[in-house]
């Protein structure tokens, strides 16, 4: 099935390569929401931007970065296609420019915790759900399991602020 995809994927690009003169397999950003970014650029011209950068910039983040100590944010799955342009990453990457620390909160964590930190430049990551519970009663309990997670690393910088 891949394969076939792929193939698919490839004759779509040589098609409007030959048709329009854009060499959609190659533009940043244009696979994503199922391609309609390369759609956009082959057809009506439009110019692709990171989403993350775009509402990062759209609500100031740099501006709040410089009146806080850390960073919180959350991410359904932690795994290794976080760094391929999803949030984490860019939050990481502008958090990073300023010296904040980033702690993240994820429904899943697939892959190792510490080499997860080490790559996107993270202080910790924590599971808001335990491994073994099934992910539809993750996803029914979901607003709990992110109270409690938050809860606790709450008292955690807590305890540390104390020492």
């Amino acid at each position: 099935m891949i394969r076939e995809l792929d193939a698919a994927m490839e004759t779509l690009a040589r098609v409007v390569r030959d048709t329009t003169g854009c060499e959609i397999a190659s533009i940043p950003y244009a696979g994503a929401a199922g391609g309609v970014g390369a759609g956009l650029v082959a057809f009506c011209r439009a110019n692709l931007v990171s989403g993350v950068d775009y509402i990062l910039d759209a609500v100031r983040f740099d501006d709040a970065l410089q009146a806080c100590d850390i960073v919180l944010t959350a991410e359904g799955s932690l795994d290794s296609q976080t760094q391929q342009g999803k949030a984490i990453a860019g939050i990481a990457a502008r958090a990073r420019a300023h010296r904040k620390p980033v702690h993240v909160l994820a429904g899943r964590l697939l892959g190792n915790p510490a080499t997860l930190c080490r790559t996107l430049g993270l202080a910790c990551v924590r599971a808001i759900s335990p491994k073994d519970l099934p992910l539809a009663d993750a996803m029914t309990n979901a607003r709990q399991l992110l109270n409690d997670a938050t809860e606790l690393f709450q008292t955690e910088v807590r305890k540390a602020r104390q020492r």
